[in-house]
């Protein structure tokens, strides 16, 4: 940091945190806080000075808010994450409707995605509801979901 911006940073600082609670497109870009530095504080820098240190403060006040960490602690294949939506394809040059079951045991790498159309094979509702209701199908969840 410049010598010269020593006594706004705190100033800067403010202005970047106030931004936090404004609309996006509100806030200040690095050019606005030089010109207001100018202006209202006058003080008499370089832009690039400027920019380097709103750089600086956001990454500070950015790294503030993402410091939260929550620790899985799930046995392995004993929990899984399940969802299901709807999505849209063209298949054979037709658009249709689809609907995705995704299936993802703990300490799995990938996912077990399974599209189906709106008529579904009925396999799909069944393991749906199994995992609902907690009566797990151990023939088609086997440490990757595989039906047959």
């Amino acid at each position: 940091m410049a010598p010269v911006l020593g006594p706004q940073v705190a100033t800067v600082r403010r202005w970047l945190v106030t931004d936090q609670e404004v609309p996006l497109k509100q806030r200040h870009t690095a050019r606005r806080v030089y010109q207001r530095l100018l202006e209202e504080e006058g003080v008499v820098v370089a832009e690039s000075t400027v920019r380097a240190l709103v750089a600086e403060l956001r990454r500070e006040i950015t790294d503030q808010c993402l410091q939260v960490k929550v620790p899985q602690t799930h046995a392995s294949a004993q929990e899984a994450e399940v969802d299901f939506g709807e999505f849209a394809a063209v298949i054979g040059g037709v658009r249709m409707k689809l609907w995705m079951f995704i299936l993802r045991l703990s300490h799995s790498v990938r996912p077990s995605n399974r599209p189906t159309t709106p008529d579904h094979d009925r396999r799909h509702h069944s393991l749906l509801v199994s995992a609902r209701t907690g009566n797990h199908n151990t023939e088609a969840i086997d440490g990757v979901w595989n039906p047959s």
